[in-house]
């Protein structure tokens, strides 16, 4: 998998994800939120630390809000 060939690859279900490259996730530029800046993530980190996070989590703590930003077609 190349860095400007689609997430959905490997994503399947990935709102956006035929339009979204790794590229685009590597420079925060997908539109998607960022966990490290989600209130609810930060609260549930410091209070457990060392909880493991699936990738689904983060997949789910991303794709929550609305994009921050519309794609182009």
């Amino acid at each position: 998998m190349g860095l400007d060939d689609p997430v959905s690859r490997r994503l399947p279900d990935l709102p956006r994800g035929d339009r979204i490259t790794l590229r685009m996730l590597g420079d925060s530029t997908s539109g998607l939120h960022d966990h490290v800046t989600d209130p609810a993530f930060v609260e549930q980190l410091y209070a457990d630390p060392f909880r493991p996070w699936t990738p689904p989590e983060l997949v789910g703590i991303a794709t929550a809000p609305a994009p921050n930003h519309p794609l182009n077609p």
